[in-house]
């Protein structure tokens, strides 16, 4: 399933994907098994979102991720795309909640946002700049 979803998304099969997600989401997460992947699930909605480059289904996976995490620990990886959608959508303060929070957690993955092409809108913004010098 996480693999169809970032499959739809690079060939911007948007529609394809949303029937996808808003039928087996739901009834995976009430399962044990599918619970255990919420992270995975998660990850991958919203990789394939980015994937996509359409804004519907940005704001589609921000929703659903966020739902996700508010039920499970998504881990870093997870919070990792939702930090890129939310700087794709210029929602500054989410994405910056989400950069510390994967700070505090010690993400190993952290470093390589500075430079990734989904923050190329931050790449010059100050705050930007200075949090991640505060690493360093």
């Amino acid at each position: 399933m996480e693999n169809l979803i970032i499959v739809y998304g690079m060939i911007k099969r948007v529609d394809p994907l949303l029937g996808l997600v808003n039928a087996s989401f739901p009834a995976l997460l009430a399962t044990p098994a599918g619970r255990k992947r919420a992270p995975n699930l998660a990850q991958s909605l919203a990789w394939g979102a980015l994937c996509s480059k359409d804004e519907r289904l940005y704001r589609v996976a921000v929703q659903q991720v966020e739902e996700l995490d508010g039920a499970f620990d998504l881990g870093g990886p997870a919070l990792d795309c939702l930090a890129a959608l939310y700087a794709v959508l210029d929602d500054r303060a989410k994405m910056f909640a989400t950069l510390e929070r994967l700070r505090s957690m010690k993400y190993d993955g952290l470093a390589a946002l500075e430079k990734d092409k989904h923050f190329a809108s931050m790449h010059r913004d100050p705050e930007f700049k200075a949090f991640f010098a505060a690493r360093r």
